[in-house]
């Protein structure tokens, strides 16, 4: 059987078991565009047709030029990889008041410096002392632990170390002051040779 060189020329076969596949003559010049391929009345232009060329075919479908106008060429959108997202810094607090600002400021002042009692609203005991320094108005306010036990005013309070905290004998706060001056109740000095107990003197 002869084959004449226009038909041999115009599609080559090849065999692949379950299908019939075309090739595109390696002599046919592909079109630049599809606007050429429709300029020359060949469009649309199955895979295996002379002129068919991947870039022609938009959809990958295996027919170029099928669809819509120009060059038939979409080149493929340009990779852009995925920005991570912003790091998220923790909101600061609000700025609320200070230690200083939130302690319980005491309502109920008082005269008598260093002076014990229990407070009858909450069975605590409270001394008449500062909230600050300088101290001009006294207020009632939790005691310094006192583990220097119970003593007289003005006393003596030889190898106790300084400023140990004691209760006096008619309920003041006192403490082991460095000798020299020393406050006592009712707002009496005493001078002492050696450290003795009495009232905070800061």
């Amino acid at each position: 059987m002869r084959i004449s060189r226009v038909s041999a020329a115009a599609v080559c076969m090849s065999w692949i078991p379950g299908a019939l596949v075309f090739a595109a003559p390696t002599n046919a010049a592909p079109f630049s565009n599809c606007d050429q391929a429709r300029a020359a009345g060949a469009a649309p232009i199955s895979v295996g047709q002379p002129g068919y060329s991947r870039k022609l075919d938009r959809d990958g479908d295996g027919i170029a030029c099928d669809t819509g106008s120009g060059s038939g060429y979409v080149p493929a959108a340009p990779f852009v990889p995925a920005q991570p997202a912003p790091a998220t810094q923790p909101t600061p607090p609000e700025p609320g008041p200070s230690a200083a600002s939130t302690a319980a400021t005491p309502a109920e002042t008082c005269t008598d410096w260093m002076k014990l009692r229990i407070n009858p609203a909450t069975g605590l005991e409270e001394v008449c002392g500062p909230i600050g320094s300088p101290a001009y108005v006294y207020y009632w306010i939790d005691p310094q632990p006192m583990p220097g036990g119970v003593h007289d005013a003005g006393s003596p309070c030889p190898g106790v170390e300084p400023h140990i905290f004691a209760r006096s004998i008619d309920d003041y706060q006192i403490w082991c002051a460095s000798a020299g001056s020393i406050r006592l109740p009712g707002d009496r000095w005493t001078d002492s040779p050696q450290p003795a107990w009495g009232l905070y003197s800061p």
